[in-house]
């Protein structure tokens, strides 16, 4: 009978010290007292500078790639705080950024070392219109260091890719040369390459700049498609002859993206909300397979993607659009299709902010978030946690991740970093409107 209680009590000291002890949960339990917004801004951990990103360094350690997203582009606030973030990921093994509105091709031969006297020259798209707005900041805070940001980029200490399907004025010469020095010596490709680069500037290049453009007619179009279909073959049969090496492999995804690129110069001037829905749903899925390419091809690389918000949803549909209840269930982002292939490999940030210059209204989990902090000029929650914890499952509340709205935001990012007070550079988004994000 003795060693019997012995036993209970042994058992019950053991519950007692068990109950007592500090749990491995990383997130504060739920309060059925308080909002949904104010107990996901109990999570928060407060930041006193943007200099402190320990915070990541369990979520990246198993992950291949990060999303770094963004309210708007040319946010200033966000971008000081993504070149910080950058440096620091670098020392964690991601070498390498991944920018939305830079084409594909051209970021693949501009960060290919032996094309290196053929780029040094190359301005590629609304990053190098990014470049110039931050060195006209030199001399205010933080300019030395976007500067040296650039010359990082320049100089090869930072690989960059390209995610968008976009082209660009360089494309028909580098692939001319590439299969020039891939020439077989069969006469397999003829196509004429000035005609082809006056087509491509019209279709792909010129619209771009101006909706005051020559269109092409039918035939043109039809003309300048057949002549891609000649490059693809070409290059097929240079693989299957002579053996797939990478540039070959990036001119079939140029192709790719080129196909791509053509649903959307269509539709981008067009204001029928469902019909550019299409055409941008065309868009984030190339992005994504872009992405997959470099996961696919460059295996052993870790690497940070530059976008908005928007575009790193993993689940879009699980908000909803401003003025139509339907429109997010015909859009697919860019983040859900690498969700869906590979969400083992990823981890989406979004980021927010308690003051933007563009959106006066502040919302509910922003709010929440500097009363929880003190007031804080940034913050971080990491949404994995609470994706299926007891009370924060399931939960809709108000944000602004993606202009203000509801949604089940725990289920569209991995995790949110918070800033109080967001510039914008007013000159450069509207200067360059025609790269600025629509939703």
């Amino acid at each position: 009978m003795n060693l019997l209680k012995c036993y209970f009590v042994l058992v019950l000291l053991t519950v007692l010290l068990w109950a007592c002890s500090p749990t491995n949960e990383t997130f504060s339990p739920w309060d059925a007292h308080l909002s949904t917004e104010q107990n996901i801004a109990k999570n928060a951990i407060a930041l006193e500078n943007n200099e402190d990103f320990s915070f990541l360094d369990k979520i990246v350690n198993d992950r291949s790639f990060v999303i770094l997203g963004e309210e708007g582009h040319f946010d200033y606030s966000t971008t000081e705080v993504k070149i910080e973030m950058i440096d620091y990921l670098q020392e964690k093994g991601f070498h390498s950024i991944a920018v939305e509105g830079v084409s594909f091709f051209a970021a693949y031969v501009f960060s290919n070392p032996q094309y290196a006297e053929l780029t040094k020259n190359w301005n590629i798209g609304p990053f190098y219109f990014l470049k110039e707005n931050m060195l006209r900041k030199e001399n205010i805070r933080g300019g030395k260091k976007h500067r040296l940001f650039f010359e990082k980029i320049q100089n090869r200490k930072i690989r960059l890719w390209g995610i968008d399907s976009h082209g660009t004025v360089f494309d028909i010469d580098v692939i001319k040369k590439i299969l020039d020095d891939h020439y077989s010596g069969d006469e397999i490709l003829s196509i004429n390459w000035d005609k082809l680069k006056d087509l491509y500037f019209r279709k792909f290049i010129h619209t771009r700049i101006s909706p005051d453009y020559h269109k092409l007619s039918i035939d043109e179009e039809y003309g300048l498609m057949r002549m891609i279909d000649t490059i693809s073959n070409y290059t097929q049969y240079l693989m299957s002859s002579r053996g797939a090496d990478m540039d070959l492999k990036a001119i079939m995804q140029w192709i790719r993206n080129i196909n791509t690129s053509f649903s959307n110069v269509e539709y981008q001037n067009i204001k029928n909300e469902s019909q550019m829905a299409l055409s941008s749903r065309n868009r984030d899925s190339q992005m994504a397979e872009n992405i997959g390419w470099i996961v696919k091809n460059f295996p052993e690389e870790k690497f940070i993607v530059l976008c908005a918000n928007f575009h790193g949803a993993k689940d879009i549909s699980q908000t909803r659009y401003p003025t139509d209840s339907l429109l997010y269930f015909t859009f697919q982002s860019m983040g859900e299709a690498l969700h869906a292939t590979h969400g083992d490999k990823m981890y989406s940030l979004a980021f927010t902010s308690l003051w933007h210059a563009e959106e006066k209204e502040n919302s509910e989990l922003e709010m929440e978030i500097a009363n929880t902090t003190n007031n804080v000029p940034y913050a971080f929650i990491d949404f994995e946690p609470l994706r299926f914890a007891d009370g924060y499952r399931d939960k809709e509340f108000e944000s602004r991740i993606i202009g203000k709205k509801r949604g089940k935001w725990l289920y569209i990012f991995d995790g949110l970093y918070y800033i109080r007070y967001q510039e914008v550079d007013h000159s450069l988004s509207q200067k360059y409107s025609p790269f600025k994000e629509k939703e």
